[in-house]
C-alpha cells in the first residue's frame, strides 16, 4: 500500500495497492490498472 498525492492539491490523496513480485531476489513493484489476490486456503 502507498499514498498518491499532489503537492498543489494535498486534499486529493488517495491509496493505492499493487503486489510485490520478486525479481533476481529484489522486491519488484509494477503499475497495474487491475489485479486480482490470490490466496491459497
Amino acid at each position: 500500500m502507498a499514498d498518491i498525492w499532489h503537492p498543489d492539491h494535498p486534499i486529493d490523496a488517495r491509496y493505492i495497492w499493487l503486489p510485490i513480485e520478486f525479481e533476481d531476489g529484489k522486491p519488484v513493484i509494477n503499475w497495474r490498472d487491475e489485479w486480482e489476490l490470490e490466496t491459497n486456503k
